[in-house]
């Protein structure tokens, strides 16, 4: 009899056994499930992350390129002035030198040959500049 009890504790047992399997896996399909959610939940938080940080690398690009086209700027402008003010005093150097020797003083004579080099530079700087300005004002997109 005692084999009996103990053979009747073992089936019990056993089938204690199977029925805990069989309620326990649906357990360990949710633990499963659980972590493959949360590994997915961190995988869009990164995602996010990244997608935040690509926008802010962006957003501070256009703030560099936006500050560089205005120094860019205000450096083409004083260029410009500087060189309209040297072309403007080569001009009028250039025209003086020109009337001075036109009046015939025997003292400022300048040969025809020096004077054509003279007027035919300032017109070439004049145009120079002109070409300048336009391709800088007209230029197409970077």
């Amino acid at each position: 009899m005692n084999t009996r009890n103990s053979n009747s504790e073992d089936e019990f047992s056993l089938e204690k056994a199977k029925s805990q399997v069989k309620s326990d896996q649906p357990k360990q399909r949710d633990k499963n499930l659980d972590a493959k959610l949360d590994e997915a939940d961190e995988h869009e938080r990164n995602v996010r992350a990244l997608k935040v940080h690509e926008l802010q690398l962006k957003n501070e690009k256009i703030k560099n390129d936006h500050e560089d086209q205005k120094s860019n700027r205000a450096m083409r402008k004083q260029y410009a002035t500087w060189v309209f003010q040297y072309l403007v005093c080569y001009s009028c150097v250039v025209g003086m030198m020109l009337f001075v020797s036109s009046i015939n003083d025997v003292r400022f004579n300048i040969s025809d040959g020096v004077l054509e080099i003279l007027v035919g530079s300032t017109a070439v700087s004049a145009i120079g500049l002109v070409l300048a300005v336009t391709n800088g004002l007209f230029r197409g997109k970077d």
